[in-house]
């Protein structure tokens, strides 16, 4: 990794994670930076006023899915401003810490890569069922596609 790769963890996040991730990749890729919002801004803070200052370069992985109808949507609010990320899915985030810091090693080579997809793009980080939904396994999807299909299809070049 030639080039830094910053991960943001919002609220609904665990610190503990965010701590980890880096704790388990940082001699591997030394650029690594994680931060919790926890480190950025006050908890509560509307998401609209933290993501407005953050940096565009920082990839942003949540829970959040914007289904509260009294507040703006974090997926659309990233859109508009252009901030890539990964929203978990509420099977992931009800699963706790264990399975997601899991799930986060286990889809971390296509996670490096999300900073190659345009920008804005939403990222749903989940499990899919195989072996007839008697196996779950992590993975990351765009539109409902495999991430590496939706690339391929969208000519969206994710290099090593």
């Amino acid at each position: 990794m030639n080039q830094p790769f910053k991960l943001f963890f919002d609220e609904c996040c665990s610190k503990k994670l965010a701590r980890k991730i880096k704790d388990i990749y940082d001699e591997c890729y030394p650029k690594l930076e994680t931060k919790h919002l926890s480190e950025f801004c006050s908890t509560g803070t509307d998401d609209q006023d933290w993501l407005a200052r953050l940096e565009k370069d920082w990839i942003v992985l949540t829970a959040d899915r914007g289904r509260d109808s009294r507040k703006q949507k974090l997926p659309t609010i990233c859109g508009r401003l252009g901030i890539t990320h990964i929203s978990m899915t509420p099977v992931l985030l009800n699963a706790g810490y264990r399975a997601q810091k899991q799930a986060l090693l286990s889809c971390w080579p296509e996670i490096l890569k999300t900073p190659q997809l345009p920008k804005g793009t939403r990222v749903s980080f989940g499990y899919r069922a195989i072996n007839r939904g008697l196996s779950l396994i992590p993975w990351l999807s765009i539109e409902q596609q495999a991430f590496v299909i939706w690339c391929k299809e969208k000519g969206v070049k994710i290099s090593n």
